[in-house]
């Protein structure tokens, strides 16, 4: 019989791979065949059993058909046919470099040929990754890395073959910025504050923050750490909202509470009149915080005070004339604050007060001493008698005059004087010598003989000459320039008379005086005789003798 062979075999394969076809085989071995790939016949010897493989690899689909057939002993006949489908090797193309910031994800693209559904295994630098069953090209792997990573395709196969891979993708992954705000102070009302806030990242940077009303964006911020100037006019605790990068958006931290000291001030007054050599209290009333130091100027320089503790403040000044005051600065614990006020102190200058008038008197009389006054009347005066002091208010005008009236020579000093406004210094002094008063005193009481004289007798006291006063009942009778006591004076009255002192000076004063002298004047003694007439001798007579006195 004829032999035969009938081919089959008919499908798929993948590009690059095989197929086998299988001829069975009727006659004797051993068999001789021929088969057609679509190009060309191809001869297949010594074939010893059936049925027969012959395996193939096509480039292209291609389709197998028998051209003949011989066994040991005839040459038969075939039948059949095998077409064997060659599918293309799937591809995977891996794209995507480029970055992303920490946190967050990168798509990596996977650019598919073949049929769908592929299986894709891909490796991210520490282990493989499978992705099964993608049905679309260009397929998308999302990525988180936490650092920069290279991403590689390991295989991929479609639904007929395991194909190609080919590319690379680098995710490089950016640190998240951060922002972190510092700066809590104090400052002072008007003025400003600097707050630090150190950046971590590329520049340029932006930064908003919030000042506790509104939010405020930084651009374009190249250094780190970098200082924002903030000038609230109240006590502000300032926030960071966020902050970004040449790369990402991160994460801010800290805060800054800027707390505004209200600025001092110092208020001056004090304005008033003070003596010369005195000192006037200027107050100073501050406000904010002790200690404070405060500068002020007394019309010539300035001058400074520190470490004042409370309020109001008083300030001892002393000047020589009047001199206005102002405050040139004030600060506190926290500010330099504002200054206002002034205060013009009206140096009075001290009224004096000489005393003079030193001279003489009569005791029992009075002297005047002279007090010449500098100043503004009213002055009142003190002065000393040398047994104490005596005053004398509302005096109006100079010079004043004292009188006074010792019982002994006195010194006289001034002890205090004051005027409208000041008390002020003395000066001189007056000494007042008394004269005691002279003193005449009369004696002499006594008789004298008519036509005789007697002599009365005055005992002076006082100071030599004295002048001499007598009455000697019919008139004054003067005697001047006595030079000695007692003094005698003669008188010869023809009748009996008293004598009086009238007055008495001396070199200094008219004085007083004292007894008187009466003279009685003794008649003259007289004798008569009578008896004449005759007596005898040896006889005796009467004679009669009238006798007067």
């Amino acid at each position: 019989p004829l032999p035969t062979a009938s081919l089959s075999g008919t499908g798929n394969i993948c590009s690059g791979g095989s197929a086998n076809l299988s001829v069975v085989l009727t006659g004797s071995a051993p068999w001789s065949l021929v088969y057609n790939d679509g190009t060309s016949n191809i001869t297949v010897n010594n074939i010893l059993v059936s049925p027969h493989t012959i395996s193939v690899s096509p480039s292209t689909t291609t389709t197998y058909n028998l051209v003949s057939v011989s066994d040991a002993n005839c040459t038969g006949t075939v039948s059949g046919s095998a077409t064997v489908t060659v599918k293309p090797l799937p591809t995977a193309s891996l794209s995507g470099t480029g970055n992303f910031c920490s946190g967050g994800s990168a798509n990596l693209s996977v650019v598919l040929t073949g049929s769908a559904p592929w299986s894709l295994v891909y490796n991210d630098g520490t282990g493989n990754v499978t992705v099964n069953n993608i049905l679309v090209s260009p397929h998308t792997i999302s990525v988180s890395p936490s650092t920069t990573t290279t991403y590689n395709l390991v295989s991929v196969s479609d639904a007929n073959c395991t194909g190609t891979v080919s590319g690379s993708a680098t995710v490089t992954v950016k640190p998240l910025p951060t922002a972190s705000l510092s700066g809590t102070g104090n400052f002072c009302s008007g003025g400003s504050a600097n707050l630090s806030v150190v950046l971590t990242g590329s520049a340029p940077w932006s930064l908003v923050y919030n000042d506790g009303t509104s939010n405020v964006t930084v651009n374009n911020i190249l250094v780190s750490p970098h200082t924002i100037s903030v000038s609230p006019s109240t006590t502000t605790t300032y926030n960071l909202v966020s902050v970004s990068d040449a790369n990402c958006t991160g994460t801010v931290s800290g805060s800054a509470t800027v707390t505004v000291k209200p600025l001092p001030t110092a208020s001056l007054s004090g304005t008033g009149n003070f003596c010369s050599g005195g000192s006037a209290s200027l107050s100073v009333v501050l406000t904010g915080s002790a200690p404070w130091s405060l500068v002020y100027n007394d019309g010539t320089s300035n001058v400074t005070v520190n470490n004042i503790l409370t309020s109001p403040h008083t300030i001892s000044v002393s000047p020589s004339t009047t001199t206005t005051y102002n405050l040139v600065s004030v600060s506190d614990a926290n500010c330099t604050g504002t200054v206002s006020g002034s205060a013009t102190v009206t140096v009075k200058p001290l009224p004096t007060a000489s005393l003079s008038g030193t001279g003489n008197f009569c005791s029992g009389g009075s002297a005047s001493l002279s007090v010449v006054l500098t100043g503004s009347a009213p002055w009142n005066l003190v002065y000393n008698d040398g047994t104490g002091n005596v005053t004398v208010n509302n005096i109006l005008t100079s010079p004043h005059t004292i009188s006074v009236s010792p019982s002994a020579t006195t010194t006289y000093s001034l002890v205090s004087v004051s005027d409208a406004n000041c008390t002020g210094t003395v000066s001189g002094s007056a000494t007042v010598t008394v004269k005691p008063l002279p003193t005449a005193s009369l004696s002499g009481t006594g008789n004298i003989c008519a036509g005789g004289s007697a002599n009365l007798s005055v005992v002076f006291t006082g100071s030599a000459p004295w002048s001499l006063v007598y009455n000697d009942g019919t008139g004054n009778v003067t005697v001047n320039n006595i030079l000695t006591s007692p003094h005698t004076i003669s008188v010869g009255p023809s009748t009996t008379t008293t004598y009086n002192l009238v007055s008495v000076s001396d070199a200094n004063c008219t004085g007083t005086v004292s007894g008187s002298a009466t003279i009685t004047v003794k008649p003259l003694p007289t004798a008569t005789l009578s008896g004449v007439g005759t007596i005898c001798s040896g006889a005796s007579s009467s004679i009669s003798i009238a006798l007067t006195g």
